[in-house]
């Protein structure tokens, strides 16, 4: 049983599921950070740079799409939680 207690709506939903399937211990992790401030990094860290993706993909590619929807979800739903990085093009 998951003790976050922002947790229980996303368990239910197929991206969670997929990740839980193939990587329990992700899941766990994702479960426990929803609806705080460490998912967004913990995510992005999964899913690497774009450099990273490239010279060896680590995760197959629907778990890698499971990620960042749960991110996309995750930022949608609570946007204050989301860190404020700059896009590179908004430099410019």
């Amino acid at each position: 049983m998951l003790h976050s207690g922002h947790a229980a709506p996303i368990t239910q939903s197929k991206p969670f599921r997929e990740i839980q399937a193939a990587f329990p211990h992700i899941a766990r992790s994702i479960a426990l950070f929803w609806g705080h401030t460490e998912l967004v990094p913990y995510l992005r860290t999964l899913q690497g740079t774009a450099d990273d993706r490239y010279k060896s993909l680590v995760y197959p590619l629907d778990i890698l799409s499971a990620f960042g929807y749960l991110e996309a979800l995750h930022s949608q739903l609570f946007p204050h939680l989301t860190p404020n990085e700059r896009d590179y093009w908004d430099t410019y």
